[in-house]
């Protein structure tokens, strides 16, 4: 009988679509003489791709007009490390994460919170950071001058245009605190200014804090 001098397998795959097994054999002989192969279908199979494919692995679907991205695993995974792009149209970085809030007085004294409403929430999307949270104070000690807040990453330094508003509510100041509250962050901070407002003017807040008071702020910043 004529030996096998050849044999391969190969494998042929598109996203979405079916594995297909092929094979391929070579024969040689004596020439004049008739070789027959069959083929044997009870052995042929066909594997979708979803039942190999690890489940939490995303598939992709591309379509001529629109690529499409389909997140069968439910999640993107970005490095805890930012790899930065130039590129205004690149998404490099999503983070979900807390802080623990501060806050300070500009000239002297201390503001002590309470352990349980100290904690800040925020959401990174590329340079971009969405900040809220409420803080309680559980005492103070002759607290004097510009109040400021903690944040969770220093703001952008590029130019001033980049400074950003809170907006702040809050109860339980002392008396002096007319109006309303407003929440500044300038560029290249790691704190917002919390002041008052009276009269067109805004003015340090700090002295106006006491126990029991009660601030609620939300915003976004560049980083």
């Amino acid at each position: 009988m004529p030996a096998q001098i050849g044999y391969f397998d190969t494998l042929k795959s598109v996203a979405g679509k079916v594995f297909t097994y092929l094979a391929s054999i070579t024969l040689t002989g004596t020439d004049g003489k008739t070789i027959t192969v069959t083929q044997d279908t009870s052995l042929d199979e066909a594997v979708a791709m979803s039942d190999k494919a690890p489940k939490a692995s995303p598939a992709f679907t591309t379509k001529i007009t629109t690529p499409i991205i389909d997140l069968t695993g439910g999640q993107i995974a970005f490095p805890a490390a930012q790899a930065a792009s130039a590129d205004a149209n690149t998404l490099d970085d999503y983070e979900e994460e807390t802080w623990t809030l501060t806050l300070t007085c500009g000239t002297s004294g201390t503001i002590t919170l309470n352990a349980s409403y100290n904690t800040g929430y925020y959401t990174k999307i590329g340079h971009r950071i969405f900040i809220h949270g409420v803080v309680l104070v559980a005492s103070v000690n002759s607290p004097v001058g510009v109040l400021t807040m903690s944040l969770p990453i220093t703001s952008s330094n590029v130019t001033a245009n980049c400074q950003s508003a809170l907006t702040i509510a809050s109860n339980g100041l002392e008396a002096t605190a007319t109006t309303k509250i407003d929440g500044v962050i300038a560029e290249n901070a790691n704190v917002a200014t919390i002041s008052k407002y009276a009269a067109g003017v805004q003015s340090a807040l700090a002295a106006d804090i006491k126990a029991s008071t009660t601030i609620w702020f939300n915003g976004s910043y560049i980083v």
